[in-house]
């Protein structure tokens, strides 16, 4: 998830901390470029939910950009998002656990 950082969402625990490069670009080079837009931006990625002791999925926010991340792999907290676009163009996840 190139947009999560340890410091800004501790809250979400992520698959295996030791892939974490230690910093990306997304907040000093990318956030700004996608904020630019009017519209609402999502970006969706994975790799969470694989064990236990992981966040099975999330949704945050910030201005007008959507983080939606989702995983499987732990066979209890399994899960995947579907997405419905809305006629005005507005998406709605659901995940969905199984």
């Amino acid at each position: 998830m190139i947009w999560w950082t340890p410091e800004k969402y501790p809250e979400i625990i992520i698959n295996y901390l030791p892939h974490y490069p230690g910093e990306t670009n997304y907040w000093s080079d990318i956030h700004p470029l996608l904020k630019a837009y009017q519209q609402t931006v999502y970006l969706f990625s994975g790799d969470v939910g694989c064990r236990s002791a992981v966040t099975p999925y999330t949704f945050r926010y910030s201005d007008n950009v959507k983080f939606i991340a989702s995983g499987m792999g732990n066979g209890t907290n399994d899960n995947y998002v579907l997405v419905n676009i809305t006629e005005n163009d507005s998406v709605i996840p659901l995940i969905i656990q199984f």
